[in-house]
């Protein structure tokens, strides 16, 4: 082991730092506070070149020697979703509690354990002592709609290699499934409920729309696996239908990309596929892009599709090589792996083509749950992961 890249870890400091940080309520537009609150970690900690951009999300730099050179960047996103059944939780949500060697919070798993951990790892390197900056990211709106506002902080930065620090399980990760959120909408004829020969039923052409998609099979990546299309919602109008036929119904789909999938190739195959087996009907039909909408805490508004890109990048790459070489010299699990949620990494790698990994403590599947928790080892071992990256990464 490379005694250079082993992280001492005080458990009751990055313990103290984790529920600080789960403490501090920040939903999508509403992070704010927290921001504040890093603002005054982050200089209390020496960090340098303390920054706050248009949509809030906030940056801190360690700097390198080379200042021509570009730097590592490592992100974590600061809101979190949001709490539709706090009585189902065992202690408040918003206020971390410890116990059984966890930590529960809203946001504890995504992702202000992670945060945490980063801070803490970072703070431990030696200032001036590396080839390359290494910037340190507060992103917001992650969960309105992924990288959606994370596109400022990586043109300010021109990074070389980012580091998603979603969780991971402790591999590293080296791709992950996109996103898309698609909306279906129907069109009839309203007419009275005691002639509905009349008018022409929405939702009865729904049902044989939504009958045809799920016959459709969604591509499948080596990389990445099936690509995923879930039915989410649906809606008739009017609403409540009183006596009247429905003239209008609106699905959603949550549908998950693999491969090179773009948003034109995703909507024409879709209706390529449905609208050949659909002609002898009369309903009109659209298909597109669900659209997201946030107001930061600075009060920009920002509009986007929902379409988030998958991407992946060989085992192979020299980054990846790199990277898992440190955990592994730095006596930690190097083992690779991909997402099969969506992060910023579609920002950077999925549209800015950026080298992008992803590491962080804790599950996947621990994300927006009740109850959700992270474990204070893998916060140990997140911190130690997170030193021995910088570390190596930003002498490359």
């Amino acid at each position: 082991m490379n005694k250079d890249l082993t992280l001492s870890v005080s458990r009751r400091e990055l313990v103290g730092l984790a529920k600080e940080l789960i403490s501090c309520r920040g939903l999508s537009g509403e992070e704010g506070q927290l921001v504040a609150k890093l603002k005054r970690i982050l200089t209390d900690m020496e960090f340098s070149n303390i920054a706050v951009d248009q949509f809030g999300n906030i940056t801190a730099v360690i700097p390198g020697q080379d200042s021509e050179l570009s730097p590592l960047l490592f992100d974590c996103h600061l809101d979190t979703v949001g709490v539709n059944d706090k009585e189902k939780w065992e202690s408040d949500p918003f206020i971390a509690s410890e116990r059984n060697h966890r930590i529960y919070g809203r946001g504890a798993s995504d992702m202000r354990g992670a945060l945490a951990a980063l801070i803490y790892a970072l703070k431990a390197i030696s200032r001036n002592k590396l080839k390359r900056d290494i910037v340190i990211s507060g992103s917001v709106g992650e969960e309105v709609q992924e990288g959606m506002a994370f596109a400022p902080v990586l043109d300010n930065h021109q990074p070389n290699l980012v580091i998603i620090c979603e969780s991971t399980g402790g591999k590293l990760n080296i791709g992950q499934r996109g996103r898309a959120e698609l909306k279906l909408q129907v069109r009839g004829e309203g007419a009275h409920t005691s002639s509905p020969e009349v008018g022409c039923n929405a939702v009865t052409g729904m049902l044989k729309w939504i009958e045809q998609i799920a016959n459709l099979e969604p591509p499948r990546d080596k990389n990445l696996g099936a690509g995923i299309m879930v039915l989410t919602d649906i809606i008739s109008k009017p609403y409540p239908g009183l006596s009247v036929l429905p003239e209008e119904c609106l699905v959603t789909y949550d549908r998950r990309l693999v491969g090179e999938e773009t948003a034109d190739s995703l909507l024409t195959d879709i209706k390529e596929q449905i609208t050949a087996d659909m002609k002898a009907y009369d309903w009109e039909f659209s298909l597109e892009l669900a659209q997201a909408q946030l107001t930061t805490y600075t009060g920009q508004k920002i509009t986007a599709a929902k379409f988030a890109p998958a991407w992946y990048f060989s085992p192979q790459e020299k980054f990846v090589v790199a990277a898992s070489q440190a955990l592994k010299k730095a006596g930690l699990e190097n083992s690779l792996g991909t997402y099969s949620f969506c992060t910023n990494g579609s920002m950077s790698a999925g549209r800015h083509n950026i080298p992008t990994l992803g590491y962080g403590p804790g599950l996947e599947e621990r994300a927006h749950t009740t109850n959700e928790y992270v474990e204070i080892a893998e916060l140990e071992t997140a911190a130690k992961g997170y030193y021995a990256l910088a570390k190596v990464l930003a002498d490359n």
